[in-house]
């Protein structure tokens, strides 16, 4: 009599009555992907644009534009990236909190992406952050949580997802690894795919900055994968430790200062950064890379960003120096008439705003000191409080003290000799030709002693304050300076569109501790260099000796 065979493990586990449990979130999962897909194939690639710099016959310079995402950021494909791995690995699920890292940029796609898929999104940044990623970013439906400390950001970001039950994108560990740098419309594969058609295909070099690593790990990834000659430069700003951390041969450098050149350098070495797949790096210093950004502003017709700038300079001396084959014949003399070139662009008239600035004739970031009148806070503004005590000049030159004390202690000059004397010291002391002592009251802002070339502006002129930048200098309560207005926000200054004056350092006048107006120095040219501890430490003690020479001497 026959009897069942008893089935195995591998009978029961095929059984039709024994299925696995559905996947509950495959078909959001499913959509997801879709959505991101379906994005990409409705965007264009980004441009490829050729720079001819006439001195450099036979030299071929381009520059990829990824600021013609959708985003308008250069992180567009990275934050792409980003959610399709988090997603694909089973960490964003429907309505799942989204917490990101970052300077700004990356922010800036992610909240687009977010926005595409119904997530919530969060952006953990500097609070120095500017006004414009902000704006984008909450225009895309993203909320900004800001940290006091960059190197807060990674902690606070962890805390903040578990908070929230959500998910940190960490785009500065899961960059290298996000991005499919075999291919999958990278960076590396759209640069070399629209260079094809060129004359030299492959070039001899990349140079780019470092912000995650992620994009030189891509780009050094995919040059070995394709068996290419091309080498990969990276380039480091002042103030990040990617390049000490490679010259130092370790990984556990940091600093607590931050980036000027906002996007790129980071206090610490990222995991996302692999130096193995660079040939070669170097820092480029802030003046340098704000300088060359303006030479591109104008040769490519496009707003200049800083990391463009880092990117030029000294990274296109090196490559080519390094450079052999067809191109060896730069090798002696590219740095010359590179420069040569470069000067031309710098030095070369432009019909309505004079000359470019030279190299160190940077942007100065839009600044209010402190109240104290120190960067470091380190002193106060204070001043004996009665009117017949002999006042003595506060300032860490005794050169200065002394000179500016001798216009306080002479009694043969009048008022208003004495404040055109100091007006004079100011103008040789800052290079700004137009000086002025104002008085504001009521929103008037009159002037009192000017000193400009030609005498165009006369005491007893009067405008509304608030199209001077003086309203700002008096809301600050301290001194306010800046060396190029039009590579910033406040071009939209009232003060701008009115007087076109591109550099400007004032600070407010107290007479018997009141406000009374202020002493500023400002011209419609960019200053060559930046103001320095020194020079606000000159505008404070000037408006001092200002506010003791109006409120103790006879009017005359």
């Amino acid at each position: 009599m026959a009897t069942p065979e008893r089935a195995g493990p591998l009978d029961r586990a095929l059984s039709p009555t024994n299925d696995l449990p559905a996947c509950a979130d495959r078909a959001w999962t499913k959509s997801a992907v879709c959505r991101l897909e379906a994005d990409v194939s409705r965007s264009s690639d980004t441009h490829l644009i050729p720079l001819r710099v006439p001195a450099l016959d036979g030299l071929h310079l381009y520059f990829k534009d990824e600021s013609t995402h959708p985003t308008g950021s250069l992180k567009h494909r990275l934050a792409r990236s980003l959610f399709l791995f988090a997603i694909c690995n089973g960490w964003i699920h429907e309505g799942t909190p989204v917490v990101e890292a970052s300077s700004g940029s990356t922010a800036v796609s992610e909240a687009y992406f977010a926005r595409l898929l119904d997530l919530p999104f969060y952006a953990v940044m500097p609070a120095g952050t500017s006004p414009e990623k902000v704006a984008a970013i909450e225009f895309y439906g993203g909320r900004c949580h800001f940290v006091d400390e960059p190197a807060a950001l990674y902690d606070e970001s962890r805390r903040l997802a578990r908070e929230l039950g959500g998910h940190y994108l960490d785009q500065f560990t899961y960059a290298e690894r996000a991005t499919d740098w075999r291919g999958n419309n990278n960076i590396a594969e759209s640069m070399f795919g629209q260079m094809r058609l060129e004359p030299f295909p492959v070039p001899s070099w990349v140079v780019m900055s470092a912000g995650t690593g992620g994009t030189s790990a891509t780009i050094g990834r995919y040059i070995r994968y394709r068996h290419l000659d091309t080498k990969l430069c990276v380039v480091d700003v002042e103030n990040s430790v990617f390049y000490d951390n490679v010259a130092a041969g370790c990984d556990d450098l940091v600093t607590d200062q931050g980036s000027l050149i906002e996007g790129i350098g980071r206090p610490r070495l990222e995991p996302s950064f692999i130096p193995t797949v660079v040939d070669h790096m170097l820092k480029v210093p802030d003046a340098a890379s704000l300088a060359a950004m303006r030479v591109l502003s104008a040769c490519l017709r496009r707003r200049g960003r800083r990391f463009l700038g880092h990117q030029l300079l000294r990274p296109v001396l090196d490559c080519c120096a390094h450079a052999g084959g067809r191109r060896e014949r730069f090798a002696g003399d590219a740095d010359l008439r590179l420069r040569r070139a470069l000067r031309r662009y710098l030095f070369q008239q432009r019909p309505d705003r004079g000359p470019w600035p030279r190299p160190d004739a940077v942007h100065q970031p839009d600044r209010h000191i402190p109240r104290n009148g120190h960067m470091d806070g380190s002193r106060r503004m204070t001043r004996p409080s009665g009117p017949g005590d002999r006042h003595t000049i506060d300032h860490p030159d005794p050169n200065v003290r002394a000179d500016l004390q001798s216009i306080l202690d002479d009694g043969q000059l009048s008022r208003s000799d004495k404040l055109d004397k100091l007006l004079s010291y100011g103008i040789d002391a800052f290079g700004l030709p137009i000086g002025i002592v104002s008085r504001i009251e009521h929103g008037t802002y009159t002037v009192l002693n000017a000193k400009s070339p030609g005498g165009q502006i006369a005491p007893g002129t009067q405008f509304e304050l608030g199209i001077t930048y003086c309203v700002d200098t008096i809301a600050s309560e301290g001194p306010v300076a800046f060396t190029h207005v039009f590579d910033t926000d406040r071009r939209s200054h009232p003060a701008y569109k009115e007087f076109k004056l591109e550099s400007y350092i004032g600070a407010p006048v107290l007479v018997r501790g009141k406000a009374f107006g202020t002493i500023n120095f400002s011209s419609p040219d960019v200053r060559p260099g930046l103001f320095e501890q020194p020079e606000i430490d000159t505008i404070r003690a000037l408006a001092d000796a200002a506010g003791r020479i109006l409120e103790s001497a006879p009017a005359g």
